[in-house]
């Protein structure tokens, strides 16, 4: 219970890392050395709104898209490409980001290593990331993305190498709680943010009691609940799966389809991750209360019906991947 408590730390200092991030602007150079390195256009939208959709926060695609919309055309029908661009540059996080309370809320209820996480969770990534490529760079042409790169940045671009050394860290096996203990110092010393109540203003504290409550939760269906969880997945699988879909579909929320995902799994067993992942990103993907669709609609008044005939197809190559990679873990 003490090692699973440890990973609160982890994501207190994600919450203070992006809370400085986004404060100071400090991916801004990063803007900057993109919009004069990279000719393509599709590449640079792509990466623009990649690199400014990283933090992790509710309606992501608000930061990149308005972002976005400061170097993009202003012709109507021209906008219009850019809200699907934008969202799926923006969502393939969920997957592997450490950042992300998709990927924080399994590895702290289900206690495994981000290593663990992505070894069951990649081929759901790759084939999001496969779709995603093919839709830009295969049906859309680049005279149809019209933009303007004429971005100023003043920033350093070094301010996003710890980040980066810190996912490398993870994936080399260090724990995250230790990780992201360590890293927050840099941003604070860098920006010189020392006064304690700034800080704690960047610490989400409803999450935090959320992924106790997850946290909990795991510790009582492991050591209380093993015979219904034996009935559970032996009589009402489908029943179970199909409530998880609507509820997930219903909340729109990032952290609560990770929250079911956490519960699920610890019933069902770490074989059922990348379906019962698959199964809930999807709905969430889906989901008319899912933020980021109303802001993708708003900024850049995207036709509503291929929005969704776009995201539908995704969701159902993701869920396939998901489905096909339990199958075979149980096989």
């Amino acid at each position: 219970m003490l090692e699973s408590l440890l990973y609160l730390l982890y994501p207190i200092g994600i919450m203070i890392i992006t809370g400085i991030i986004k404060e100071h602007n400090l991916f801004s150079g990063i803007y900057k050395f993109l919009s004069t390195k990279i000719k393509s256009k599709r590449l640079f939208v792509v990466l623009f709104s990649t690199i400014s959709g990283i933090l992790p926060i509710p309606g992501r695609c608000i930061v990149s898209a308005s972002l976005l919309d400061t170097i993009i055309t202003k012709d109507t029908e021209d906008r219009k490409k850019f809200g699907l661009i934008d969202y799926l540059s923006t969502h393939h996080y969920y997957f592997w980001s450490p950042l992300e309370k998709t990927v924080i809320i399994p590895i702290v209820a289900l206690g495994i290593t981000y290593a663990t996480f992505m070894s069951y969770i990649w081929p759901l990534l790759a084939v999001y990331l496969l779709f995603t490529y093919i839709y830009i760079f295969v049906v859309l042409k680049e005279d149809d993305v019209v933009i303007n790169t004429d971005f100023k940045g003043s920033h350093s671009v070094c301010h996003a190498l710890p980040i980066v050394s810190g996912i490398g860290a993870l994936i080399y096996g260090l724990q995250p709680w230790i990780v992201f203990s360590i890293l927050p110092f840099y941003y604070i010393i860098a920006t010189k943010t020392f006064k304690l109540r700034t800080i704690c203003s960047y610490i989400d504290f409803k999450l935090l009691g959320f992924l106790a409550i997850v946290l909990l939760s795991s510790v009582i269906l492991k050591s209380y609940l093993l015979p219904l969880i034996a009935t559970i997945s032996t009589l009402n699988t489908l029943a179970a799966f199909g409530c998880a879909w609507l509820l997930a579909f219903a909340l729109g929320s990032s952290s609560k389809f990770a929250g079911i995902v956490a519960i699920l799994v610890g019933i069902f067993g770490i074989q059922y991750l990348p379906m019962l992942f698959a199964l809930e990103f999807s709905a969430y993907l889906l989901s008319p209360t899912h933020k980021c669709v109303i802001i993708s609609k708003e900024y850049f008044k995207t036709d509503i019906k291929q929005f969704y005939y776009i995201i539908l197809l995704v969701a159902l190559y993701v869920l396939l991947a998901g489905t096909l990679t339990t199958f075979l873990l149980l096989a």
